[in-house]
Parts: C-alpha cells; structure tokens; sequence
C-alpha cells in the first residue's frame, strides 16, 4: 500500500473532494501534464501478471485539440500515468500513483466528444517480450537479480524496488518462451510476488499473510458503505506438496500441512486433507521445496470470501494487501485479490478475497 501524508490520510477517510491527474510519459520522461480526463476506473487482479488494466475516457473539447491529444496517445511507446487523491479547501491537491500503463488501444470515434484508452500496465511489456529462442538463467545470479535482469530487459526505464530477503541462487534451467512465466515462477521459488507497479516501478516483495497487520480498515457506520458477502471453501487447499525434478539427476521434495487441531482447516478435522501440487525446476533442496510449500499453504489456507463492497476507499491500495472490514456483528480480516479504483468515485468496488475472522487465525497461532 502506498500512503500520503498525515493530512491526505485523515481527509481520505471521510467525504472529500477528488483530484485526478493524467500525465503523458515517454522513456522516462514526462512529455504532457494535466490531460483532459474526464472518466474511467482502473481494475486489479493479484491473479493475472498484467495486475491493472485502465479503462479511461478524455475530453476532446476543441477538434485542434482533440487532434493534438489523439496523435499524442498514438504515438508508439507512449504511456499514461494516472494519479487520483484529495483536493483540499486550501485548493492545493496530494495524489497517489493509481495506474501506469501504456497507450495501446485509442478510440477517437467522430461525432462523440470523447477519447477512449485501454490501458494494460507495464507487465504487458514483459508478457510481449517472449523468449525468440531457448534462454539460460544467468550463472551465480541469485534470484533477485535474474527477476530484475529478466523485467530490465522487457522495461529498459523501470525503477526495480525489492523488499525480498535471501540469496538463493538460481539453478541452471532453460526457459523456451513467455518470460512473464519465468519472472512469476521466480518469485515463487522465494516465497514472493512480483508486478507493475501503479508508479511506473516494478516491485517484487514477499507475499502478504494473514497473519500481518491490516494495512487499512473499513469500519461500518463510518467508511464501510455496504457489504455482501459469498464464502467459498471450494479452493482452499490445506496440505501442499512440492516436487522439483532436475534434468542433471536429483529429486527434492517438500511438504507442509495444516496440523493446527484449532484450524477450521485442519487435515484432520471434518474439513478432511484436501492437497495442492506445485513443481518447479528452480527448486533445488528439499529445504527449500519445503519453504516453498509452506509458503503455498499460508496463501492457501483462508477460505474464499468472494466481498462485493461499496467503501469510501484508499487509492494506494494494492492486491494483495491484507485489509480490516469490521462489522456491528464480525471483523474479518482480508487480503484483497481483485478490486475496482473508480477514477471519479470515492469508493472501491467489486472486491473479492482470501479472509479469516480473528477466532479463526488465533486458533491458527
């Protein structure tokens, strides 16, 4: 999640006015401010390696103009970033990075007033940029560097942050084509996610537990707006197994399981053992098949709590994050897989998550 100031944190939280910011960014470098956007709404999917995707709409106010923002948003390689935020009485504005993505799909259509964007985010960079013959993991580069190496080469300008921990080394493997999947597998083997990020930056960071600390809460009668809720328990798995074959000989093997008698998933308890598989060839001990499948079971473990919600919401939000939404009657703590940033809204909508309620983790302890 990312935060604004102590001023934008408390103004976010009530009513407020909305500021929103288009910019136009070439290799790097701002190249138009202050574009004339006028709707849109960005959607994010922790399971997708392209995680936002922007619908955007502009202005085309006079033709001249509208000329000038049309072959503006053609040009190749061009990107939007989008910030959204609190316009304050004072008339200053503070914004959050909400979106950066590229420019590659414009409808200027006559007659309608109006400039549509369809805007992946940088990831779809990485994705295009597949492997034109079979390619080697870098020798000795541990696993860190060979994602910043694989992503800097697809995204020449990007500014890679990294809050892994760990120099696990990366094996000798050959990847065939889609370097997205080599970048995501990579994450993996270091019990970590990887994505664009709404900056313009690419982050790769541990994956979030329930057992953190929510990083923003929604409380009923104050933020908290409306709430429905679907439970699902069809995709929880509470035993993972994991297996890494290597071509030049050794097998390893690791395996972790919920045998908290407390746990509502339990492998012994009426929820029954319900097991996930998951091979990679970047794995090679069984030490670290077993962190990895310790790993798959902390994401794992929640039951699927499908929340369609209407709150007054965090523009800095991200998947992933693990979030609070309390109740008269429960809190439930989740981590956000999918939700919808309205441009022009104060809400975030059409979320669904991972959740537990705080009896349910504390028998997990």
């Amino acid at each position: 999640m990312i935060r604004g100031s102590a001023a934008f944190e408390a103004a976010i939280t009530h009513t407020h006015r909305i500021a929103v910011s288009a910019t136009a960014v070439m290799a790097g470098r701002d190249v138009a401010t202050d574009l004339p956007i006028v709707g849109g709404q960005v959607s994010v999917d922790a399971d997708k390696f392209v995680r936002r995707t922007a619908s955007l709409e502009f202005v085309e106010r006079l033709s001249p103009a509208r000329r000038a923002l049309q072959s503006l948003l053609e040009r190749p390689g061009m990107r939007l970033q989008i910030d959204k935020g609190v316009a304050f009485p004072s008339g200053q504005a503070e914004l959050l990075p909400v979106h950066h993505g590229l420019c590659d799909e414009v409808d200027a259509s006559s007659g309608k007033g109006r400039i549509t964007v369809e805007s992946p985010d940088l990831g779809m960079l990485v994705s295009l940029d597949r492997f034109p013959s079979p390619t080697a993991s870098t020798a000795r580069s541990t696993v860190i560097n060979q994602v910043r190496a694989l992503v800097g080469h697809s995204v020449p300008f990007v500014d890679f942050r990294s809050t892994a921990v760990g120099a696990q080394v990366v094996p000798r493997v050959t990847w065939e084509k889609n370097r997205n999947d080599a970048v995501g597998a990579l994450a993996v083997s270091i019990g970590c996610e990887t994505f664009a990020a709404p900056d313009g930056g690419w982050l790769l960071r541990p994956t979030s537990s329930l057992w953190g600390t929510p990083v923003w809460t929604a409380t009923e009668g104050a933020s908290l707006i409306r709430l429905s809720r679907r439970t699902s328990w069809a995709d929880v798995r509470n035993a993972w197994a994991v297996r890494a074959e290597r071509s030049g000989g050794g097998s390893y093997y690791g395996y972790a399981e919920d045998t908290r008698p407390t746990s509502p998933t339990y492998v012994g308890g009426s929820f029954g053992r319900r097991v996930g598989f998951y091979s990679s060839p970047l794995l090679v001990s069984n030490a670290q098949c077993r962190m990895t499948a310790v790993s798959l079971l902390a994401r794992q473990q929640g039951k699927r709590e499908s929340v369609s919600f209407a709150a007054i919401g965090h523009p800095g939000l991200e998947a992933g994050d693990l979030v609070c939404v309390a109740t008269q009657d429960q809190t439930l703590y989740l981590i956000l897989d999918k939700f919808t940033v309205p441009l022009f809204k104060a809400t975030i909508e059409d979320a669904s998550a991972r959740s537990m309620t705080p009896p349910d983790l504390e028998g997990m302890d």
